[in-house]
Parts: C-alpha cells; structure tokens; sequence
C-alpha cells in the first residue's frame, strides 16, 4: 500500500521498483492524501495496464496518521500480509519474496523486515545506519520488555511486511500519537516477534521530510498528523514521551505477568527503569547548561585578568 502524501517526485521510482519484485501475488493500492499534484492520470495509466494496481484519492487531506489507518479499511479481507509503502522509497526486487518467505516460515512473527540503505534526494547512500534488532528468540515477556526501552529503529522496522490479523487485532496505526511507530510495534509485542532479514532490501530516503517538515523528529511528526496546523495543546504536551508511557497506557504491563516473574518486580523494574531515563534527562540538562555556564564563566575571568 503507498500513501501518496506531498508530491516528492519520486513515485514513478517507487511503483517500478515496487512493480517489479520477483514475488508477483500481490495488489498494490494507492492511496492519494489529497497531494499538491494530482497524480491521478499518470497513475490511472498504470491501474489500466497492471490489474494488480489500485487508487484511491481521499475526499480531503487527512495527514499521515489518519490517512494510514484509512487505508487498512481498504485492504482485501483475504490478505494475509500488508505494508504501508511510502512513496519516494526504493525497493530491491526482492523485498517481498524475502519478507514473506521470512513470515510463512516463523508464524509468531508479527513483522519481517530488511537491512535498509540511506540514500538522499539524488538516490546517493547517506550515513542512515541500518536497525539490526530482532527479538524472535525471546518470550513474550522479554520481547516487550525489549522493545519497549529500544533507543532507536523502529521507523526502519515499521518499514517491514505485517501480519494483517495482528495489524488488525491492535486496531491498526495509532491516531494523534507521536512515536505512532513506536507504539504500533509495541503493541505488537503481546502476539507476535520481530524477524530480521539480514539482506540490505531497502533504500529509505528521508532527506525530503527534512527539508518539507522540521528537523525536530517530534515536531514533524505532529506536522504529519495536523496537516492543518500543529494545536497548542500539542506544541506544549508532544515532547517525546518515555515508553514506559506508552506500556501503561496500552495494557502492556499486564503481560509482563507470568509465571516466571511477579507483577511487582516488572513494576518496580519499569518504575526504576523510569528514574534511570528521568536521571539521565537532568544529566543532559546539567552538562549542557550549567557546565557551559561555568566554562564560560571561567573564560572569561581568565580574560578579564
């Protein structure tokens, strides 16, 4: 599925790598977020030629959340794996036999994804370091725990093929969320692993949304979800919040319940896990403020000596 969102120019490169895997079974939808340019002729010229290929051009802009989870409504009730496509990203012809292969042949896996290679706006590798996180091997208890305190990676892993029912089972992409990645995945973690394809598969471009949209991570992402403009509320509530955030607010830490492990002690880890982040925030804060301040301080009492 590919979201059509701001007419980066690279939907064309996008549709042939992605018409072109050497796993043929599969629909391809389009989803049209209401772009700047209207693509639709240049892609009704594709639907018309590949019976795999479908469009849809939304009655008014969404932004990204909304619009992903729309586009889940449209999936075929038959399907059995999905992936939501951005629409300047290239993919090797491999991409789908790989993954999917890597699906049917772990059934607890929720989803599969690649090894990735930045590149910029010309197609050029970028220093986009690859995400080599897998927790197929763990129990549902260590998987949660696992992803939950990942630093970084989940926008590469959120890249990968799902499997539909588990997409479906969580409700799909979160709505009005910063990090809706992170908490997608998350999610996840009750019923299915992440499984790794330790093949370089994709090439993630991401010099364009820094270029359309801020360079804070959090503040573009709001941008993706309020289209229209970023409400107060949000400018002064979106700062990045702690995942242990997001295991309470998801139900997350009922699982952590096992029989290998009390409540209390799971607990009492997020809690402590809790004042280490916190810990570390006002370490940050130290260094880079009051440090400076006795630097310069410092500096320039040497100079007015």
């Amino acid at each position: 599925m590919i979201t059509w969102m701001s007419g980066y120019g690279h939907l064309s490169e996008t549709l042939n790598s992605l018409l072109n895997q050497s796993y043929k079974n599969f629909e391809l939808t389009i989803y049209d977020d209401c772009s700047p340019e209207d693509p639709s002729k240049y892609i009704l010229d594709i639907v018309n030629k590949d019976s795999r290929v479908k469009y849809v051009r939304g009655a008014k802009r969404l932004g990204a959340a909304k619009a992903f989870q729309n586009i889940l409504q449209l999936i075929d009730s038959e399907a059995d794996f999905f992936a939501w496509c951005p629409d300047h990203d290239i993919y090797h012809q491999d991409w789908l036999k790989e993954l999917t292969n890597t699906l049917l042949l772990n059934k607890n896996a929720a989803v599969a994804y690649p090894l990735l290679t930045g590149i910029d706006n010309d197609g050029k590798q970028n220093k986009r370091l690859p995400t080599t996180y897998d927790n197929s091997n763990m129990s549902t208890i260590m998987r949660i725990k696992s992803f939950a305190f990942l630093r970084a990676g989940a926008g590469n892993i959120a890249h990968g093929l799902f499997r539909l029912s588990m997409i479906q089972r969580v409700g799909g992409w979160p709505e009005n969320q910063v990090l809706a990645d992170v908490i997608l995945i998350l999610k996840l973690q009750k019923y299915g692993c992440i499984c790794l394809k330790e093949k370089k598969l994709f090439y993630r471009r991401d010099k364009e949304e820094n270029e359309i949209f801020d360079k804070n991570i959090n503040k573009r992402q709001l941008q993706m979800i309020f289209p229209d403009g970023i409400p107060i509320s949000r400018k002064i509530l979106g700062y990045r919040a702690l995942n242990l955030l997001h295991l309470i607010k998801h139900d997350l830490i009922p699982s952590i319940y096992k029989k290998d492990e009390s409540f209390i002690y799971a607990i009492s880890e997020c809690f402590f896990l809790f004042l280490k982040q916190v810990f570390d925030i006002f370490s940050i804060i130290i260094r880079r403020v009051f440090y400076n301040r006795i630097i310069r301080s410092f500096i320039s009492h040497l100079l007015s000596r």
